[in-house]
């Protein structure tokens, strides 16, 4: 009980306002976008906020503004932004990844984090694809330390790749050597990607509205509950928790964290709140 109480003084701390995460300054079509418990579509202009699952479709899309570098996702990428006072994570859950520093830009703390790997990305410009437990690295420009990571998400051995190197990582193996990129990587990676990103005028980008699809399922937000990148149950099971009230919703919870203290003190908040009369409305 004690640490039910602890967990429920928690709340306030977790539900904070987020962190800007910069802005979408390239799309050809409007982007997935989870903010909260709502999936939306997000046009051109959109200000993304620590906290969004931002995914691409089939063509490419760039964010500016954020941590002093340009981004490039390619299709079907899918991120989770993490702002914090320590600086930036950018989970890579699925896809491609380009980032460029911005010339004149004061660098900032960035990493990219994959089920595989932590890397430091704060002053190179670099390519980085994650399918799965496997993952793939090319240093286009400066100097990156890449940090292996087990399936606990666990920090260990420490690498450091140059420019124009390239590593890969299959699965709980070590990194391979580095060297030049294979054949493989360079066919796959997305015709964009060759060419440095193109700069944009923020000032000159709309401010529409984002447009609400539904309220998330399960599904929607699976990446982030059971992807193979793991981020903080507890943050992850308050965030999610007002889905409760959707029956399937909460069968999927049972089913998949049935045990799990994160959760059931969330269903505990649930079912004392749906046993009082305003619950029961």
């Amino acid at each position: 009980m004690l640490v039910l109480i602890t967990g429920l003084c928690q709340v306030p701390a977790l539900l904070a306002a987020p962190a800007s995460a910069g802005v979408l300054s390239l799309a050809e079509k409007p982007v997935q976008l989870l903010r909260g418990v709502t999936l939306y579509q997000a046009p051109l202009g959109t200000h993304l906020q620590g906290t969004d699952l931002i995914e691409s479709d089939q063509s490419n899309v760039q964010i500016d503004g954020l941590a002093g570098i340009r981004l490039a996702l390619g299709p079907h990428t899918r991120i989770y932004v993490q702002r914090t006072s320590n600086g930036t994570d950018i989970a890579l859950l699925q896809g491609w990844l380009k980032l460029q520093p911005v010339t004149g830009a004061k660098p900032e703390h960035l990493t990219v984090t994959t089920a595989q790997l932590t890397l430091d990305v704060s002053r190179s410009a670099s390519v980085i694809h994650a399918d799965g437990r496997h993952v793939e690295v090319f240093v286009e420009d400066g100097t990156q330390t890449l940090i292996e990571r087990n399936r606990r998400g666990q920090e260990g051995r420490k690498t450091t790749l140059k420019q124009e190197e390239y590593t890969q990582r299959n699965g709980d193996d070590p990194l391979s050597a580095a060297g030049r990129p294979d054949s493989g990587f360079i066919k796959a990676m997305p015709p964009a990607f060759f060419d440095p990103l193109p700069a944009v005028s923020l000032k000159k980008l709309p401010n529409a509205p984002l447009v609400k699809v539904r309220d998330v399922t399960f599904d929607d937000a699976a990446p982030l509950l059971l992807g193979a990148v793991t981020f903080k149950g507890r943050s992850m099971a308050i965030r999610f928790s007002p889905r409760l009230s959707d029956s399937a919703f909460r069968q999927a919870v049972v089913q998949h964290f049935g045990g799990s203290l994160d959760w059931e003190t969330e269903l505990y908040r649930y079912e004392r709140k749906r046993a009082t009369p305003e619950g029961r409305r």
